[in-house]
């Protein structure tokens, strides 16, 4: 009687310790999922604001561009007018400067693109590394806590198993 108890007990204490690990396996894999999630989301955050910042500046810049280059347009047209100048030189100079803002302008768009572009490629970086962090600790499977418990069980039940003379 003390032997199949003494089994009993071994195999008990086997699932108990493979309930246990699973739960454990679990919990840490949970946890470092939420640690993923919330590191990218915080360089999304970071990377938003960042595009934010990028635009609101490129937008500061071609206004000031407009209005420098409406400044000049205009100061060419008062110095035509005073002079009495007018014509096909005036008319050039001032395609000259409409020109030169709108090369500026493409600049300064161009500028912004290759921001935003590179700003999108980390966010996919960030999205990359967030999936391999949350590989790293796979959600343990239930199969081989059940397996390792039934191999505990048979190991403990087998010399009794054994041992038993058949049924006549």
């Amino acid at each position: 009687m003390l032997p199949a108890l003494l089994a009993g007990g071994s195999l008990l204490m086997s699932g108990v310790s493979s309930l246990l690990h699973h739960g454990a396996q679990k919990k840490a894999a949970e946890a470092n999922t939420r640690a993923a999630n919330e590191a990218f989301a915080l360089t999304l955050e970071d990377l938003q604001a960042r595009q934010a910042q990028e635009e609101r500046a490129a937008a500061q810049q071609l206004a000031i561009l407009r209005t420098d280059s409406l400044a000049s347009i205009g100061t060419t047209k008062a110095g035509a007018a005073e002079a009495g100048v007018g014509g096909v030189s005036t008319q050039l100079l001032l395609s000259a400067l409409d020109r030169s803002y709108f090369e500026k302008q493409d600049i300064t768009t161009q500028n912004l693109d290759m921001t935003t572009e590179q700003i999108r490629r980390q966010a996919e970086d960030a999205n990359a590394t967030r999936r391999a962090r949350i590989n790293q600790v796979q959600a343990p499977s239930a199969l081989p806590s059940i397996l390792g418990f039934a191999g505990s069980a048979m190991d403990t039940l087998a010399p009794y198993l054994m041992n038993r003379k058949p049924s006549a």
